[in-house]
């Protein structure tokens, strides 16, 4: 386990900025929509797709990380792998609606 390792790889800044920026950007995002649904508010159709959206892809750029990290680097992130559990948590959340 190694977060400087997988820090220091190609595939950890992707856009050209560090991929935990997408993370800081996104999570609250999604915090805030699930905080929002559970307190009874109701979202456009086009909206609650678009989120759907968001966590499906969202997932497959974390089931991608995971790989990249597992397989190709050969260590594991302890903090990316509790991001990556909120995000599949997201991806829940949003599939039962």
């Amino acid at each position: 386990m190694s977060c400087s390792a997988v820090a220091n790889h190609w595939s950890a800044a992707i856009l050209g900025f560090p991929n935990s920026f997408i993370g800081v950007m996104t999570l609250p995002v999604m915090v805030t929509i699930a905080v929002a649904l559970l307190a009874g508010a109701k979202f456009p159709k086009w909206f609650m797709q678009a989120a759907q959206a968001g966590a499906i892809i969202g997932m497959i750029f974390a089931i991608w990380m995971f790989y990249m990290s597992y397989v190709e680097i050969g260590v594991l992130c302890p903090w990316c792998l509790d991001l990556r559990s909120w995000n599949a948590d997201d991806y829940a959340r949003f599939d039962a609606l």
